[in-house]
């Protein structure tokens, strides 16, 4: 088992590199996309590259993981909220928790929880966060949710602690 786990090390290792200069070659992109009024999303290229790749069921759902990372990194879209923010939002908890994960993720944000909690686990990864169980070392955020959401908070590349009554 052990090197097996060395291999999938070297693999994560080169897919990392590999993704870190797509993320690099996306940010240029994006800012010609920007100078030529051009949207982030392009669906003909996308299609493009699916048809040129032939991918099975699990290569394109990973292939469009990376188009959403990309476009991201294109937009260069983190999430603020300043202290003039106010974020109140009503509804049944589900639609809550499902519309905070929505608002404040982006591919791969860390979210943290204290203890399981299926629905909050279910809202953030359907947003391709990485959730985690436990509390997070070093500088974070929180965020509470109750009845009414109000926050103000600047979400960064900081791990979120979400929290609830």
């Amino acid at each position: 088992m052990e090197l097996l786990r060395s291999e999938i090390m070297k693999n994560t290792e080169e897919i990392i590199k590999l993704i870190k200069k797509r993320r690099d070659l996306a940010e240029m992109i994006g800012m010609t996309k920007m100078e030529n009024n051009l949207m982030p999303r392009d669906i003909k290229r996308e299609n493009y590259v699916k048809n040129k790749l032939k991918l099975d069921d699990f290569g394109l759902s990973f292939l469009n993981m990376i188009f959403e990372f990309t476009i991201h990194y294109e937009k260069k879209s983190d999430f603020y909220l300043n202290k003039d923010s106010l974020i109140e939002i009503n509804g049944d908890e589900k639609s809550r928790i499902f519309s905070i994960a929505k608002i404040i993720s982006r591919p791969g944000r860390e979210i943290y929880i204290k203890e399981e909690n299926n629905i909050i686990e279910e809202a953030f990864s359907n947003a391709f966060c990485h959730v985690i169980i436990g509390i997070p070392n070093g500088d974070y955020h929180t965020i509470n949710i109750n009845d009414a959401i109000r926050t103000e908070i600047m979400l960064d590349n900081k791990p979120v602690l979400v929290t609830w009554n």
